[in-house]
């Protein structure tokens, strides 16, 4: 290497030795034990003790820890495809918020789905190996090496229903696999009150972020409906136009809707008797 035009003084040099300079390994998010086989893969978002584990015991998991995610909706999906009993799907909170947690990626050999960086996207959850990234001849790699390199679909949560009734083989049944209408009706009520009253306790309940770190990480913006548009709407306010009057935004009484989770809890307790439910509560 040549050397500098203008020598560096001995005194910078010896104050520069004491803020020496380290390179470290890329801080990617650590993948879940979960995401070593082939199967599915459900997104989400991460559980309530992964920001307080270190690198070292994140799979070590204390007593009554699971990975069950903090995240209501990301939550919902996971009791969803553990009811169904769905085989060989696997949990991975790699991926981030930004992402749009949850999704299901589907196994490897689907087709490639727009907009999404699929080589990043099997990286982060750790299927790549050093020996898949070598660009070496297609005739010379193993069979899982191909298999890691194919491409995996990722589909939204809506489509999850629909993806579990073609794993399990299910046609289309307009009771939805209930016995009778009454209940599938019944069913459905309990779906809606699930996710209106208690996913909006839920959300209430959850604690906002610590100052630093709202500031350190900021909560992905999501996207908004004028900036689906096109062409965008106009602008609702022009030099010829008045200012618009303050709207004022609808307001939810958090002590009504405590209200109403507990006699959502109490109806649900009714009706459950003393069955087990799920995650072992009653």
């Amino acid at each position: 290497m040549a050397s500098p035009l203008l020598p560096i003084p001995a005194p910078i040099k010896k104050f520069f030795s004491l803020f020496p300079l380290y390179r470290y390994p890329a801080n990617l998010p650590p993948p879940t034990p979960l995401t070593n086989a082939r199967g599915a893969v459900l997104l989400i978002a991460p559980p309530a003790y992964a920001k307080y584990a270190s690198d070292s015991d994140l799979f070590d998991l204390p007593p009554g820890v699971s990975h069950l995610s903090a995240d209501p909706e990301s939550l919902r999906w996971q009791a969803y495809i553990a009811l169904h009993k769905v085989n060989n799907v696997h949990i991975s909170w790699a991926v981030g918020l930004e992402s749009g947690v949850p999704k299901l990626v589907l196994p490897a050999g689907s087709r490639k789905p727009l907009g999404v960086d699929i080589d990043s996207l099997n990286e982060s959850l750790g299927e790549e190996s050093s020996e898949a990234n070598e660009r070496a001849d297609i005739n010379e790699k193993t069979q899982d090496t191909v298999e890691a390199e194919a491409v995996r679909e990722v589909i939204d949560p809506g489509r999850i229903p629909a993806w579990v009734d073609e794993v399990q083989g299910r046609g289309i049944d307009a009771l939805e696999g209930f016995i009778d209408a009454a209940t599938r009706d019944e069913s459905r009520a309990w779906v809606a009150l699930l996710e209106g009253v208690v996913r909006s306790a839920l959300l209430l309940a959850t604690p906002p972020p610590p100052f630093l770190e709202s500031l350190l990480r900021p909560k992905p913006t999501g996207v908004t409906i004028q900036s689906t548009l096109s062409p965008p709407p106009p602008p609702l306010v022009g030099l010829s136009t008045p200012l618009p009057l303050p709207q004022t935004l609808p307001r939810v009484s958090s002590k009504s809707l405590k209200i109403e989770f507990k006699e959502a809890m109490h109806a649900l307790d009714g009706r459950l008797g003393s069955d087990e439910w799920f995650l072992g509560s009653r």
